[in-house]
């Protein structure tokens, strides 16, 4: 699908999406990030910190992107991914949904307010995976041209809280892609959170580490497992 839109990020520059992806983005669950700050009340020390998990969630959604194109374009990697024109197409847009709703279930005040949470939440993951599948987000889901499965945008946004259940061997790619050791979420909270509180550190060379990821065969379970190239390994090491 064309992109018909675009947001000015200032780690980023230009976020583009779709009219489907702009539906999900004008849900309340996502305007609500807007509302709750990255680093909670780190802004009463370093007063530039005042960015929330909506950005955060766009800026995760185009590393994503970038990753999974990078990927998708070598034809040099050690682990051959089978996928036909149609895959690509639809477990790329499973993963940029994924990676935008990976924080939708944020409380205020980030990680400290989950010892707060109601009986039979154990963090925000819980709350991220019931607005996904509420009356929000569900109808949006399966309204498009394509309709996309609520578990599987589970299982991508929730990353390896969900891993061990995840038996599609490239579902589970894509949650590493997100939320893994090399994952997209920890690169931009990284670089957004340095950019908007002027520390130096954790600044790495992401752009080095998006261009040499690569995939390889896990060497007990066959399965494609995220890795990077030889040329990525300083960026890597700041990350």
């Amino acid at each position: 699908m064309a992109m018909h839109h675009e947001i000015r990020d200032p780690v980023h520059n230009f976020i583009l999406f779709d009219d489907f992806e702009k539906r999900l983005i004008d849900s309340e669950p996502v305007q609500r990030l807007k509302h709750i700050k990255q680093l909670a009340l780190t802004c009463e020390v370093y007063p530039g910190a005042t960015h929330t998990r909506f950005e955060h969630s766009l800026g995760t959604m185009e590393l994503a992107t970038q990753a999974f194109d990078t990927i998708v374009r070598k034809k040099h990697t050690l682990y051959k991914l089978d996928w036909s024109d149609d895959d690509k197409s639809e477990y790329r847009q499973v993963l940029r949904i994924g990676a935008l709703l990976h924080d939708i279930g944020h409380a205020p005040f980030s990680h400290p307010s989950e010892q707060l949470l109601p009986p039979g939440y154990k963090s925000h993951e819980s709350f991220s995976e019931d607005f996904i599948r509420s009356h929000y987000i569900k109808p949006l889901l399966q309204r498009g041209a394509v309709s996309f499965d609520p578990d599987q945008v589970v299982a991508v946004a929730l990353g390896p809280e969900r891993k061990s259940q995840e038996e599609n061997p490239s579902v589970q790619l894509l949650q590493e892609l997100v939320a893994g050791e090399l994952g997209v979420d920890r690169m931009d909270y990284l670089v957004r959170d340095g950019l908007h509180t002027g520390a130096t550190a954790g600044r790495f060379d992401y752009h080095r580490l998006l261009n040499t990821l690569t995939v390889i065969e896990h060497p007990t379970t066959g399965t494609p497992v995220l890795a990077i190239e030889k040329g990525g390994l300083h960026a890597a090491e700041g990350l």
